[in-house]
């Protein structure tokens, strides 16, 4: 919490409201009222993929080269075209 009472949406050109419940939970458990079920995780992943989605597909239509992992789990050469990018960018990332 900001000491001027700036949030976040104030400061940023963009701003993505996930409509998250206010505490972020959206179920009521017992008595008490008590809420739990956060809603936020699952909304900002759909969030950040439809924009990596677009992304990509502005950069296609573009003409951009699109450097990107393709799922393990489809059929296909993946696992080469996934090894070809690791080799490519070694040098950038360590973890490859």
């Amino acid at each position: 919490r900001h000491s001027m009472g700036i949030k976040m949406s104030d400061m940023v050109d963009i701003f993505l409201d996930n409509e998250s419940d206010e505490g972020d939970a959206c179920v009521k458990v017992g008595c008490s009222g008590s809420c739990m079920g956060a809603t936020s995780t699952v909304i900002g992943a759909a969030l950040l993929e439809s924009i990596i989605v677009r992304v990509a597909q502005l950069l296609d239509e573009a003409g951009c080269e699109l450097p990107f992992f393709m799922s393990a789990n489809g059929a296909g050469n993946q696992d080469e075209h996934n090894r070809a990018l690791m080799d490519r960018y070694r040098a950038r990332v360590r973890s490859f």
